[in-house]
Formats: structure tokens, sequence, C-alpha cells
């Protein structure tokens, strides 16, 4: 994430397998990193996707309603990160999608598949009461965050490595 950040503007695209046709996602990951993308933001699908908008929520439904699981998703991400070595790639899950699945497990395949980090939009980050970040940090990935109105203190972010999201509302 160093070098990418030593650029003046990052480009973070999300990208979410919504088929079993996994050579179509892999391609458009392909399109997305050719055009400048500094970091693929890789979907995994949730039957709750409640802090997406319309279109998200959608793309979520295709892809459970095409049995898209994490298995493929981390299929996937391996086919992406050996054809582009140095782009970051992170998880962009829901926490429910990581704990139906097994925490430890999830981070394990994650590391394993390619991913550098996790974007978790509905996991209280601020006190990590399940010890995710902390289980994150210890495997060597980033933590993302949202900054919204409430943050992480420094120290919090000092210790892993947390890199924050704006969110807006335009």
């Amino acid at each position: 994430f160093k070098e990418v950040f030593s650029k003046r503007k990052v480009l973070m695209s999300y990208l979410i397998p919504t088929s079993r046709n996994l050579e179509t996602f892999f391609r458009i990951a392909c399109a997305y990193i050719g055009a400048g993308v500094d970091i693929l933001e890789i979907g995994f699908p949730s039957n709750i996707p409640w802090l997406d908008g319309p279109l998200i929520q959608a793309l979520h439904m295709r892809a459970i309603k095409n049995k898209i699981n994490p298995d493929i998703v981390f299929e996937a991400t391996k086919e992406i990160r050996a054809e582009f070595p140095d782009i970051p790639l992170v998880a962009m899950v829901y926490f429910c999608s990581i704990n139906e699945y097994g925490s430890q497990l999830f981070v394990k395949k994650g590391k394993s598949s390619g991913l550098d980090g996790f974007l978790i939009p509905d996991y209280p980050a601020h006190t990590d009461p399940l010890g995710f970040l902390a289980l994150v940090k210890k495997n060597g990935m980033c933590n993302i965050l949202f900054l919204s109105g409430l943050s992480v203190s420094d120290k919090n972010e000092e210790e892993n490595r947390i890199f924050k999201t704006l969110v807006s509302k335009s």
C-alpha cells in the first residue's frame, strides 16, 4: 500500500463476481487495472448488503442467485493476483459473511488467495469486539475502515496499519 499512497491521488474501484463465468470477471478486472485503477476492491456477495445503494445491492442479489460463494471469489482473486502481483487487492465484505464462514478460515484463505486486506462496512472497528482487526494484523494484512463522524483513535490506527476511506454523501 505504501507505494500506492506515494501518488497524489489513488483510484480504488469495486468489482463483484455476479456469475460463475469467472473469465468475464477476470477480463473486467484486467480492464479496470489497465485503465489505471490503483487498488481493486473485490466484492464478496452478501444476502444483506444493507449499507450499499440499490445498484450494488442488486449485484449482490444477482451473485447470491447465481450461487457465488466466498470460495469462488477466493479462486477469482488468485487469478487476478497471478496476473497482477503488485496491485493491492482488498476484500469488500460484510462481517456477517466472514463470521458465517469462520474468521480464522476467511483470513487464511484471503491471504493465500492474494488479498492484501479487508474493507468491512458493518464491523465496529472502534472497539474490535471479536478481535478481527487483531487477527488481520497478525496475518500481515491491512484493515480498511470507513471514516465518518466517528473515528478510531490515533493509537488504534497506528497499531492496526489502517487506511481510511472517506464516506461522503453527495
